[in-house]
This record gives structure tokens, C-alpha cells and sequence, in this order.
């Protein structure tokens, strides 16, 4: 395991550079969040049930996650910036893909393309964060980042169902496009470098290697592990709610574009108190009281649905206190799990990656199979799964964890 090294910040934890560096790595979560009202309307438009528009968004979670583990070294051995360019191209490319497609298939497979390049933007930014801070000061720039990147599933849905309610559901995916390349403009002139010692050579071999370290880490598969049963909760309800509350409680998709906002207000409000509370309340602390919030916002989602009280509002309290709990469970867990490998950010933030959109993507598609057996309750039954997945795993192995 290589040594934690504290370095002088290579980047100002300014605004700016906050702001660039969580558009890089939300360039994934905006391309997902931003077709979720225009879903059902992809399934008229392209003759496709509600579980194949599902698979499509299964699809993006699967290759976002793959595409880091190739991702992940290249930062290492070739700079950040090289990496950061090549994501860019083949996601703004993609995103035109997805706007032309003219089958659900075809749709699908753009989107796995866009998933690639949208992935090397979270590993590089990750990556950057790394390379620059150390200690609480990378905590607070993650808390930082969370609450930011808090915003982007909040408005991304009202921007999709107001553009399909005015222009249709391809609308979605040009919006993707166009923010990819005003992100990219803005990346490439102001992030530097900060890779100032990047590995001298890396093959095929060397780069199934450069994993093992981080994989032989007790401390890195638990953090990694709790952060993505959390985010397989919240893909549950990504990839079933739109059907849910469109197709079935009956809100309009530019109403559906409301509620997100709202539930995501509960991140704002834990992203903001984890950065104040870094380095001074311990971190094992957090990640318990985030993993509370968790299960008490998934277990009352199911909850809900069996007492007959399936409603907006609740569904958006809900989803108020598992964002809640998200925003202080995540930037903790990735701050303390890439911590140790200073020579390595690059891999351990794709491997981190990887699992939580691996298991993002397997909560997706459990929804998707589960739909046709347990119909509304497919979403929420999944999420409460996830979570106490989460809770029991950090609950027996917390033990192997070195929190500061």
C-alpha cells in the first residue's frame, strides 16, 4: 500500500475550480438525470416497453462502471489532461448519438459509449482532488463537490421534462451535449495538470497489476462496498420512478422535474454540515450517522407503498432523508478510502468508481426484472435492500477500517 504523502494543493479550493471539478464528474450524472421525465415518451416514440427503457439506463450504469477500470491507470501513467480530453470527445460524440437514435437498441448502445467518456471525467476528477489535498482539507473539498453535485439530479429533471414537454424526448440528449462541450472548454483552459510524477511505463499486464495493491486494502473494499450499496439505493430509484410516478400516481414529466429538486434540498443540508464538521467530529461519526439516514429513507419508501400512502409528497420526504444521509456518507468513504494510495489516486478512484456504478447498475436492473413480478413496489423494495446491504456491511467489517 503505498503511504499517504501531504503535498501543497496544486488546485485553489475556489469556487471555480469546485464548480469545474464537480461538472467533470457529474458529466454522468447529468446525462442520466436529464432523460428521466422523457423515459416514458422514449418508450412510445420507439416502440419500447417500460423494462427496455430501463435497460438503457442499466445499460450506462454498466459501462460507466467497466469503462473505469480502463480508465483508471491512464491518468497515472499519461496526466490527467490527456484523459480528461479523450472522455470529452467520445461523450459529447456519443450524446449526438443517443439524440439521433432511432431505435431503442441503438439508443442503448449509444449510451453505452456516452458512459465511456462520461467516466473519465469522474476518475480524472477524483484523481485531481487527490493529487492536491490531503486530510480534512480533501474531506471539505468533497463535501464541497456533494453539495454541488447535489444540484445537478435536481435540476437536471426539470431541464428534460421542460425540454421534452417543449421540444420532445431528443431534446434531453442535445442538452447533454451542448453541456459537454461548454465543460470541456472551460476543463481544458483552466484545470492544469496535476500529475507532476506520472508512472514511467504501463502495459497489459502492469495495468491488471496496478489494481492490486488497492484490491489487497480490507480498509478500501469496505469503504468502497458501503459507498455503493448506497448508490444502488439510489439508482433503484432512478431507474423505477419515473414509470412510478408518470405512468401510475399520474404526474405530468415536467411535474416529475419538480419533485427531485425538492428531495435533493436534504443533500444540500448534509453536504454543507460534512464539510463544516470535517476534522472536527470523527469520521467513523459521520459515516454512522449517514448510514442512519440511509435506511430510515429507504425503509419508509416501501413502507409508504404498503400502507397505501404512494404518494408525491411522501415519496419526496423520502427521498429528502436518503439524500441527506448520501451527502455525508460519500465524500467521507471516498476521502477516506483513496487517502492511502497518493501514487495511485488515479486506480483507486476507478475502482471506487467502479463499484458504486457497478452496483448502480445492478440496482437498476434488478428493478427492470423485478417490475414485471412486483410492479410498483419493484423500486422500493430494492432500495430498502440496498441500504441494509450497506448497514451490515459496515456494521461487521468497520473494524478493518482506518478512520482518522
Amino acid at each position: 500500500m503505498d503511504a499517504s504523502a501531504t503535498q501543497p494543493p496544486r488546485l485553489a479550493a475556489t469556487t471555480f475550480i469546485i464548480a469545474l471539478l464537480t461538472a467533470l464528474s457529474t458529466l454522468g450524472s447529468f446525462a442520466t438525470s436529464v432523460y428521466l421525465p422523457p423515459m416514458p415518451a422514449i418508450g412510445v416514440a420507439l416502440q419500447a416497453s417500460p423494462s427496455a427503457v430501463q435497460v438503457t439506463l442499466t445499460t450506462f450504469l454498466i459501462f460507466f462502471a467497466s469503462g473505469q477500470l480502463l480508465f483508471g491507470p491512464l491518468p497515472d501513467r499519461f496526466g490527467r489532461r490527456r484523459i480528461m480530453l479523450a472522455g470529452f470527445v467520445i461523450y459529447v460524440a456519443a450524446s449526438l448519438g443517443c439524440a439521433l437514435a432511432a431505435s431503442i437498441g441503438l439508443l442503448a448502445g449509444a449510451r453505452a459509449v456516452q458512459a465511456l467518456g462520461a467516466c473519465a471525467g469522474m476518475v480524472v476528477s477524483r484523481a485531481m482532488v487527490r493529487d492536491a489535498f490531503d486530510g480534512p482539507a480533501m474531506t471539505k473539498v468533497l463535501s464541497a463537490i456533494a453539495v454541488a453535485a447535489a444540484a445537478v439530479p435536481a435540476a437536471a429533471p426539470l431541464i428534460g421534462g421542460g425540454l421534452e414537454a417543449l421540444f420532445g424526448w431528443r431534446a434531453a440528449f442535445f442538452a447533454a451535449m451542448l453541456v459537454g462541450i461548454v465543460v470541456a472548454v472551460l476543463a481544458m483552459s483552466y484545470l492544469p495538470e496535476t500529475n507532476h510524477r506520472p508512472l514511467p511505463r504501463i502495459d497489459g499486464l502492469e495495468l491488471l497489476r496496478a489494481y492490486v495493491p488497492v484490491l489487497a486494502s480490507p480498509h478500501f473494499l469496505v469503504l468502497a462496498g458501503v459507498n455503493a450499496f448506497a448508490f444502488g439505493a439510489l439508482f433503484a430509484f432512478l431507474s423505477g420512478s419515473p414509470h412510478v410516478m408518470i405512468e401510475v400516481i399520474g404526474i405530468s414529466p415536467a411535474e416529475y422535474g419538480i419533485y427531485p429538486p425538492m428531495a435533493i434540498i436534504g443533500g444540500v443540508i448534509g453536504g454543507i454540515l460534512t464539510g463544516r464538521l470535517a476534522g472536527r467530529v470523527a469520521e467513523r461519526r459521520l459515516v454512522s450517522t449517514g448510514l442512519v439516514l440511509l435506511l430510515i429513507g429507504a425503509l419508509a419508501m416501501p413502507s409508504f407503498f404498503l400502507l397505501g400512502m404512494a404518494w408525491a409528497s411522501t415519496i419526496t420526504v423520502s427521498m429528502f432523508v436518503l439524500s441527506a444521509g448520501m451527502s455525508i456518507l460519500l465524500p467521507v468513504c471516498t476521502a477516506a478510502a483513496i487517502r492511502p494510495f497518493a501514487a495511485r489516486a488515479g486506480t483507486a478512484s476507478a475502482l471506487m468508481g467502479f463499484t458504486q456504478m457497478a452496483t448502480a447498475g445492478l440496482g437498476s436492473g434488478i428493478v427492470a426484472a423485478m417490475t414485471p413480478m412486483l410492479g410498483v413496489l419493484a423500486f422500493p423494495v430494492t432500495m430498502a435492500g440496498m441500504a441494509l446491504a450497506a448497514a451490515l456491511l459496515f456494521l461487521a467489517l468497520a473494524h478493518r477500517i482506518n478512520f482518522r
